[in-house]
């Protein structure tokens, strides 16, 4: 079941490269929000929760529940956006997801070209009484701004952990 997802997610993942492994966006694209927001905590506010992330630390708070994750990314992180620059939170069946993003430029030692970029992702499941996060952390050779297709936060959604089963500090 375990490798089905897995493969799921990989060919997500392929889908939504496809057009732009390695390249930025063209001119119209989406743009990544100013320098400023991703220096200082941003915040999402999902149903019942208030997510700030600062660096690569997510903070929540709602439903009488506070918590703190640490994401073993390259900092910043950032909340993946629209191209309107809103945080993107997808329907994922009775809750919502949104994605934590981390990217760098590619490490000249492997395969991938000086144009593309190591990116990290996970999931961030609301629900109406906690957050859960993917099981999976997704490392891509694309830049950011991305456009993800609605079918990762979906693919990630399908298997959580509760935050406590996690890195939590």
């Amino acid at each position: 079941m375990i490798e089905k997802r897995c493969l799921l997610l990989s060919l997500a993942v392929l889908a939504c490269n496809s057009g732009h492994a390695g390249k930025e966006f063209p001119e119209g694209g989406p743009t990544p929000p100013p320098p400023s927001a991703q220096s200082s905590a941003q915040t999402a506010h999902v149903d019942n929760f208030k997510l700030s992330l600062a660096g690569c630390r997510l903070t929540y708070e709602g439903a009488g529940k506070t918590g703190v994750v640490d994401f073993d990314f390259p900092a910043p992180c950032q909340f993946s956006r629209n191209a309107a620059g809103e945080v993107r939170v997808v329907r994922t069946g009775k809750n919502r997801t949104l994605l934590v993003e981390s990217s760098r430029p590619a490490d000249p030692s492997t395969r991938l070209t000086a144009n593309d970029c190591a990116t990290f992702i996970r999931g961030v499941t609301v629900t109406l009484k906690d957050i859960r996060l993917s099981v999976q952390t997704q490392k891509v050779a694309q830049c950011l701004p991305a456009e993800w297709d609605e079918k990762m936060f979906h693919i990630f959604a399908a298997n959580t952990q509760p935050t406590d089963a996690s890195s939590k500090k």
